[in-house]
C-alpha cells in the first residue's frame, strides 16, 4: 500500500495488466484507459493499479495520465520487484489482464481474474481451475488456422474484438458486494 499511498484505504482495488510478452497479446491502450474511466465513474471509491515491469512503464504512465484521475489510478510499472508482485496482486479486489505472468501470479494467489484473450488460446494458456473466480473473455482468431499471430500483418489486432462494454460489464459484476 505504501508504494501507491492506499494504507487505510477502504474501496475495492483493481489492477490492471496492459502489457504482455508480445504486443499480439495486448488489450489496447485506449481500452484500459476507456475502462478505468467507467470504472471510477461507477464506483467513487475505487482505485486502479496498473502493473507492469520497466519496459511497459510508459504504457502504464500513458494509462494512469489518459484516465486523468489523479490519486485514484497508480502505475506500478517497474516500480514493483518481481518478488513483491505476489503480495501486490492478492491485495486486489480483481486482476484484469492479458494473457501473462501476473494472470498466473494471481491464479497462484487467489486473486480473481477477468483474462482477455483472441491472439492465444485460454484452453492452452488460461486458467484451468476455480472457473467461477476466473472470468475468461475470448475471441476467435479472425484469420483462423491461418493466423500468424507472432508475425501478423493486421492491424489492428484481434484484440480488438474485446469490446470495453463487455470487459465493464463483466468488471461490475466482479466488484466486491457492499452488505447493505
Amino acid at each position: 500500500d505504501a508504494m501507491w499511498g492506499g494504507a487505510g484505504h477502504r474501496g475495492p482495488v483493481v489492477g490492471f495488466q496492459p502489457g504482455a510478452s508480445r504486443p499480439y497479446k495486448m488489450w489496447p491502450r485506449e481500452r484500459f484507459v476507456d475502462l478505468a474511466r467507467r470504472l471510477l465513474a461507477t464506483v467513487p471509491d475505487l482505485h486502479i493499479l496498473v502493473l507492469g515491469d520497466k519496459s511497459e512503464a510508459a504504457l502504464g504512465e500513458a494509462i494512469a495520465d489518459g484516465v486523468e484521475a489523479p490519486g485514484r489510478i497508480f502505475s506500478l510499472c517497474g516500480k514493483t520487484r518481481i518478488a513483491e508482485l505476489p503480495a501486490v496482486i492478492s491485495s486486489l479486489d480483481f486482476l484484469v489482464t492479458n494473457d501473462t505472468g501476473s494472470l498466473h501470479i494471481a491464479i497462484a494467489v487467489g486473486t480473481p481474474t477477468l483474462s482477455l484473450f483472441a491472439a492465444t488460446d485460454p484452453c492452452s494458456s488460461g486458467p484451468y481451475q476455480d472457473q467461477d473466480r476466473h472470468i475468461v473473455i475470448a475471441k476467435p482468431k479472425p484469420c483462423g488456422a491461418a493466423c500468424v499471430h507472432k508475425k501478423c500483418p493486421l492491424k489492428p489486432s484481434c484484440m480488438t474484438q474485446i469490446t470495453v462494454a463487455e470487459v465493464y460489464q463483466r468488471s461490475v459484476e466482479m466488484l466486491p458486494r457492499k452488505d447493505p
